[in-house]
């Protein structure tokens, strides 16, 4: 038996296999093991094929796998689908509905036509599909779903179509069954999770007790070959998404506005700040009167703030904007920020090309708004449920004319949430419009992370003018040229400091000009800001390099990717042979770092998922250095252990029979294209 193993629940969309997920998380969390999970949903509200994959071990996982150990299916779409693809690994255990089996392909009307069209070219009905399973000596562990949802309805007197909506709770519960998980200890997760409402518990809890029974009567001799393990771990951990590792790190940074329009994958982050936008904070007394003398916090707060032991209790409200578009996401967004507000806006691709107008207008008159951008399938909607790192060379280069703003790139959840603060302080540091670059990959994967260490946490807030500052100025210049580029600026409303903003260019003093010398004075002034960023911004915020600093084959990547390319590397054993550059400031791209980096790299590795390769590009634009392999995936899936692994020792090898030769360029390029 093994205790590491990959876990797959496939199901209808809208089926609550994500319940059941956050369960088995949970569980595996609460028994010391490690997992990173992956929720693949389709674009339909209710009825598409949709599951979520796990990776579990004792050890930390950053990555997925293809090759799934156990899988559990709802119904036929998912069971026809994964058995089709391939996906069970060899020796791997499938649970499946009863009812599915004798289903006809041709009758599947939730598939996707064009594979429903591909499987009929080979195979009739879902058994026929066993035959892949059975050559890879798959164990089946068939249970009948409609008997368990029959006495459900009978015994809470509902009718069979509603007992059904527990088909989640049988799959999970014949999962955990199969781990040899304790019924005792599944019943007390459920009553946290379903407490509240005694009829909905009382359905789950007898989906569960009912398929504990069925595998205990009709599994008697069951041959386990996987199962959980209790791990002792000393310290704190938690289990987190992206999306929400995102909102709490917004929150913790202090942030006062945040704007959106719902899109797939960014809408979770904006819930999860909405539902905590009323927060209790403490703040030591001295803290808070250094703060209000800086003009960081406002003189009023002490209206409202209750004083004891030398410490100020605050009742901090956030304000979450529901816009009527992206284009008024971000200017309520811009304009919260030049209240003094840590004001955000978080969209996804599509969302992203209607802020471009705006993110214009922030660069030029210096706003420090923050963009949240999960990146996902395009172009135009393309697949708004699947990932994909497109809009590289887009968020480093959209709206027109030329002005300094800041691109950086988390590549997983903890640094997420660390970046979600960092980017707030960056923005008004350097006062321009900065996008926290990420994708559906980060924002729908979980994971148990040891809790983050908040010492790390630093709010700097920038050169800020209060009132009695303004009062020694004879004349507020919001443009005022310096030596570094960033010129000091008050809040609206602060006495003094009144100043107009336009689309237009202007003068020191905010003034609309078209005289040469001053276009070219302020626009230098934006400019130098750039040089000012990179010498001051933190190293490890620029690029990261894992493994050997002196390694002669290099990858280079950013975001995502960064987890299975670490583990990818640690699997292969080549962490001496083999360097991992991880992309962090995309832009300004810093180019003496990664140049640096590279020194005496002969083999240089690019991966992404785009089909163009845009970190190539925008490596080659800035640093004339041309990846000599790059392995790319766009079919809006992750990059799976596996594929990752075969074509790296592939290229290391300079075996390129699997790679196509680009003339152009100069490169080999292998697509990967694993994934359902």
């Amino acid at each position: 038996m093994r205790n590491s193993f990959t876990f797959c629940m496939a199901g209808p969309q809208g089926s609550g296999i994500d319940t059941s997920m956050r369960i088995f998380s949970q569980i595996v969390g609460s028994l010391g093991n490690e997992i990173f999970s992956f929720r693949e949903y389709h674009s339909n509200i209710k009825g598409r094929h949709s599951y979520l994959i796990a990776v579990i071990d004792e050890n930390k996982v950053n990555h997925l796998r293809f090759s799934i150990d156990i899988l559990a299916c709802l119904e036929e779409d998912s069971l026809a689908t994964h058995l089709f693809h391939d996906d069970i690994s060899y020796d791997g255990v499938l649970i499946y509905n009863k009812a599915s089996k004798n289903i006809l392909i041709k009758n599947i009307r939730t598939m996707e036509s064009c594979l429903r069209e591909r499987i009929i070219e080979k195979y009739e009905k879902v058994e026929d599909l066993f035959e892949i399973a059975r050559k890879k000596r798959v164990q089946f562990v068939e249970i009948d779903f409609l008997k368990i949802t029959s006495h459900i309805a009978k015994n809470l007197n509902i009718p069979l179509r509603e007992a059904m909506i527990s088909f989640n709770i049988i799959a999970l519960a014949a999962s955990l069954k199969y781990l040899n998980f304790d019924f005792d200890s599944l019943v007390n997760i459920l009553k946290q999770r379903f407490g509240k409402n005694e009829k909905v518990f009382r359905m789950n809890y007898l989906a569960a007790e009912e398929t504990y029974k069925y595998i205990d009567e009709n599994y008697k001799n069951l041959e386990r070959r996987f199962y959980l393990k209790k791990v002792e771990k000393k310290e704190k951990r938690i289990l987190i998404d992206g999306n929400a590792a995102v909102a709490i790190g917004k929150i913790i940074g202090g942030i006062s506005f945040q704007s959106y329009y719902p899109i797939t994958p960014a809408t979770d982050e904006s819930v999860f700040i909405e539902a905590n936008q009323n927060l209790d904070c403490v703040i030591e007394k001295d803290e808070l009167i250094k703060r209000i003398e800086k003009g960081e916090l406002s003189n009023n707060i002490l209206n409202y703030a209750r004083l004891e032991n030398g410490y100020y209790k605050i009742k901090r409200g956030i304000v979450v904007h529901q816009s009527e578009d992206e284009i008024s996401a971000i200017g309520s967004a811009i304009g919260a920020a030049l209240t003094g507000a840590r004001a955000a806006t978080s969209t996804s691709s599509p969302g992203f090309s209607l802020m471009t107008e705006f993110l214009g207008w922030a660069g030029k008159n210096e706003i420090p708004v923050v963009i949240t951008h999960y990146q996902r399938a395009g172009p135009s909607t393309g697949m708004p449920t699947k990932t994909e790192q497109g809009d590289l060379l887009f968020s480093c280069f959209a709206s027109h004319g030329t002005f300094p703003r800041i691109v950086l790139a988390s590549g997983d959840i903890e640094e997420a949430f660390f970046d979600a603060i960092k980017i707030f302080n960056l923005a008004e540091k350097y006062q321009m419009p900065a996008i926290h670059l990420l994708d559906k990959i980060i924002a729908n994967s979980m994971q148990t992370l040891p809790y983050f260490d908040l010492s790390k946490v630093k709010i700097e807030r920038g050169k800020i003018l209060n009132e009695e500052d303004l009062k020694k100025i004879e004349k507020f210049k919001r443009f005022v040229i310096t030596n570094d580029g960033i010129s000091p600026r008050a809040f609206f409303g602060t006495k003094g400091a009144i100043h107009p903003l336009t689309g237009d260019e202007n003068d020191e003093k905010g003034f609309i000009t078209e005289d040469s010398y001053t276009r070219s004075t302020i626009m230098n002034k934006r400019m130098k800001k750039i040089e000012t960023l990179l010498k001051e911004v933190n190293e490890e915020d620029k690029l990261k390099i894992h493994f050997n600093k002196n390694a002669k084959i290099a990858i280079i990547s950013f975001g995502s990717t960064k987890g299975v390319i670490i583990d990818c590397i640690k699997k292969m054993n080549l962490e001496e042979k083999v360097k991992f550059i991880q992309i962090r400031l995309l832009q300004p791209y810093p180019v003496k770092d990664v140049e640096k980096a590279l020194e005496n790299v002969e083999m240089l590795i690019d991966v992404e998922m785009n089909y163009n390769g845009q970190l190539n590009l925008l490596n080659r634009m800035n640093c004339l250095k041309t990846a000599d392999v790059v392995i790319y995936k766009i079919n809006g899936r992750p990059i799976f252990l596996e594929e990752l692994s075969y074509y790296l020792k592939k290229a290391i090898e300079k075996d390129f029979s699997v790679f196509e030769k680009d003339e152009l360029l100069g490169f080999y390029k292998a697509e990967l294209k694993n994934g359902v």
